[in-house]
């Protein structure tokens, strides 16, 4: 990961890892006439190739990281997939059924974490369950009962 540094007031490093860094880095790391490093100057290059190189013999002061490059590849593929998705979404033919005029979710039954059946519910418990977190997800109208099945779902722990 790259990252952007500086050195802590009063860090010292030999010779021969200050040439290390300073190739690392592509440029010269400045240091005063009693073998400190100028702490207010920054640098940037690979973390885990500086510590290596510094060891424990002097603290650097991370002021900022780069994003490494696979969770860049993978933002730009989640960015292309939503772009997909929100493109199919507009179309109306892809959330609605027009052949009974009903709404079908698309992406927000992702956000469901647990699923339920309930079965011949009054009013009251419909409610009590909507009051603990659970949301409608489906309506099945059964023809021989009074009241319809329900299909609950829910984000977080099941109950």
């Amino acid at each position: 990961m790259i990252a952007r540094f500086t050195f802590s007031y009063g860090s010292r490093l030999g010779d021969q890892q200050l040439a290390a860094l300073a190739a690392l880095v592509g440029q010269k790391i400045e240091v005063d006439d009693d073998g400190t490093i100028r702490s207010w100057l920054t640098y940037e290059a690979e973390l885990e190739r500086v510590v290596a190189i510094v060891g424990g013999d002097a603290q650097i002061v991370v002021q900022g990281t780069g994003e490494p490059r696979p969770l860049v590849e993978l933002a730009e593929q989640i960015r292309a997939m939503e772009t997909r998705l929100l493109g199919a979404a507009a179309r109306p033919e892809n959330y609605v059924n027009t052949r009974v005029n009903v709404h079908v979710p698309g992406a927000p039954l992702l956000h469901i974490d647990d699923v339920k059946v309930a079965e011949d519910l009054c009013t009251e418990a419909l409610q009590c369950e909507l009051d603990d977190g659970w949301r409608i997800v489906a309506v099945c109208p059964q023809p021989d009962q009074r009241r319809p099945d329900y299909v609950l779902g829910r984000r977080g722990e099941s109950a």
